[in-house]
């Protein structure tokens, strides 16, 4: 993401690979909201499920018992199946990236969103993670 943020103040962006975007995307589920939102987390009124479309791999995303629970999803369609998440955001694994790290916010040509939008809005407006648009640089 350092990479992008530089590249946005070039004006130039280079598309992110997908296996490092996919990796990406891991790293915010794993490292960041395990610390900054695993505690008195609004509910976010439903279930997110990521789906890569140019690679395989899935990520859910829900509020349980006030902590954001976050990771792959096992299997084609995600762990829970098709059809069982109430939002599906697929795409390209590098734009999924830049929407999780909050660098990008949906609509993106690249990404459809299926089901409840209020629901991936909801998430994104979690502090899983700072949002560079709206936290005062360090």
């Amino acid at each position: 993401m350092h990479r992008w943020d530089l590249e946005s103040v070039l004006g130039e962006h280079v598309p992110i690979p997908p296996d490092l975007a996919a990796s990406e995307i891991d790293s915010v589920f794993e490292n960041f909201a395990p610390r900054l939102a695993s505690t008195g987390v609004a509910p976010i009124g439903g279930t997110v499920e990521l789906r890569a479309t140019d690679i395989e791999a899935h990520w859910t995303v829900a509020v349980q018992d006030g902590a954001l629970r976050a990771g792959r999803s096992a299997g084609e369609n995600g762990a829970a199946g098709h059809g069982a998440a109430d939002t599906v955001v697929s795409g390209p694994a590098g734009d999924l990236a830049l929407v999780i790290w909050k660098r990008l916010p949906p609509p993106l040509s690249g990404i459809t969103v299926q089901g409840r939008a209020d629901v991936l809005q909801r998430l994104l407006a979690t502090d899983y993670i700072p949002d560079p648009r709206t936290t005062p640089a360090h």
